[in-house]
């Protein structure tokens, strides 16, 4: 899927430039895989992003949050909350080969970094508590995580640990 058309006499959804939000702009639901765009620009109505909004998109490298919004932000292109305690998505295409992750961060979402063929190592903060299901699947060149201490929950977070090196 490329582009989203929505109606716009439908009461309950509506497009920007392809990408599915609820009406009011407030959600954003779907972000098309194939959407031949690679920075997404997030608008400042946005306090709410389905969790697999960005789902295998081919061509996205970059997100950037509108200045004016109060919910998100975004760090060299990967998305967090406002106040960067969570890391919501990394771009999938993005060429970034080692991520440090901020020390204000205290959870990596579910498929935040899922599909990052080209990161090769990524640092947890001491900060970080919680590894959401799924957070490094389809990493394939991944060759490092390093995991601080206190987290206490990774779920099945790696999809295949015997590739990777996991430190505490």
């Amino acid at each position: 899927l490329k582009h989203i058309t929505v109606s716009e006499g439908n009461e309950k959804y509506c497009d920007i430039d392809g990408v599915l939000y609820n009406k009011d702009k407030t959600r954003l639901i779907y972000y098309p895989s194939n959407k031949e765009v690679v920075e997404y620009t997030l608008p400042d109505t946005v306090v709410e992003i389905e969790r697999f909004a960005f789902r295998d998109c081919t061509y996205l490298k970059q997100i950037t949050v509108s200045g004016g919004n109060d919910h998100y932000c975004d760090i060299d292109g990967v998305l967090y909350n406002k106040d960067k305690t969570r890391l919501i998505y990394c771009p999938s295409n993005t060429e970034v080969v080692k991520c440090t992750v901020p020390d204000t961060v205290v959870e990596i979402e579910h498929s935040a970094f899922r599909d990052c063929t080209y990161l090769k190592e990524i640092a947890l903060p001491d900060s970080v508590t919680l590894v959401e299901y799924g957070a490094f699947y389809g990493c394939t060149s991944l060759e490092k995580i390093t995991i601080p201490r206190g987290v206490g929950e990774i779920g099945h977070a790696v999809e295949e640990p015997d590739r990777s090196e996991i430190y505490r």
